[in-house]
């Protein structure tokens, strides 16, 4: 079995490409998004919406974490 994984922040365009190029070889794509960012700053959640409409043919293969961080 073949996982990716990574951290999202808002990167939407990069995120779509990775995952589109990489659906044939990829087995399980782990994505996990923190509240806040790496500046210690507060954010939403923005994978979310994302997996529920331009990846929503992908969703049985991503496996999506929300990562709260008490600041």
């Amino acid at each position: 079995m073949i996982v990716d994984t990574f951290l999202y922040f808002n990167e939407k365009e990069l995120v779509e490409l990775r995952i589109k190029y990489l659906d044939r070889i990829v087995d399980l794509f782990v994505v996990i998004e923190a509240n806040v960012t790496h500046q210690g700053k507060s954010k939403e959640w923005n994978f979310e919406k994302l997996l529920k409409n331009e990846l929503k043919e992908f969703s049985d293969k991503i496996n999506y974490h929300k990562l709260e961080i008490d600041v």
